[in-house]
């Protein structure tokens, strides 16, 4: 079937698929998730995964060994704010620094170029107390054009680079 894309919520399906959610034990296959995620817009998964929120941590607190815990909060916390979600998720990736860490860190950025890169850039500045472009002139990296690179994106100069 097809999305949704619509900005209707419907608050009574919101409440039924949350209630059915909290039944738990809670794993990514349940077909509740399944569907909530792939037939319903955004504005209705917001909605829904915001009421289940809230009994979310104590239903899977019952089942805390679950390896679909993790999962489920990335998700929580991107849909409720992908700017946060984003600027700690770069704060962490410089700072962990391995290869593939900055992989990813390029792909988010890449990725997030044309949507809210500079939403993103002014939250990690409010949070960090320094620019997102100062503190990567700041990290050291083997190869510097993989720097300018990072650079060029963040600076929204990457057409000079002929990237």
């Amino acid at each position: 079937g097809k999305r949704y894309e619509g900005n209707k919520v419907n608050v009574k399906e919101v409440f039924r698929v949350a209630n059915e959610l909290m039944k738990g034990p809670f794993d990514l296959d349940n077909e509740e998730f399944f569907k909530l995620l792939t037939k319903q817009s955004l504005q209705q998964i917001r909605m829904t995964l915001k009421e289940y929120e809230q009994g979310m941590f104590v239903a899977l607190g019952k089942n805390s060994q679950t390896p679909d815990l993790e999962a489920l909060t990335i998700l929580v916390n991107l849909l409720r704010d992908p700017v946060q979600y984003f600027a700690e998720e770069i704060r962490t990736l410089l700072q962990d620094g391995t290869r593939i860490s900055l992989k990813r860190l390029a792909f988010l950025l890449v990725s997030r170029s044309e949507i809210d890169l500079e939403d993103i850039k002014q939250r990690f500045s409010a949070e960090q107390g320094r620019a997102l472009d100062d503190t990567i002139a700041l990290c050291s990296f083997e190869e510097d054009l993989f720097k300018e690179f990072l650079l060029a994106i963040v600076r929204g100069t990457a057409g000079e680079l002929g990237i």
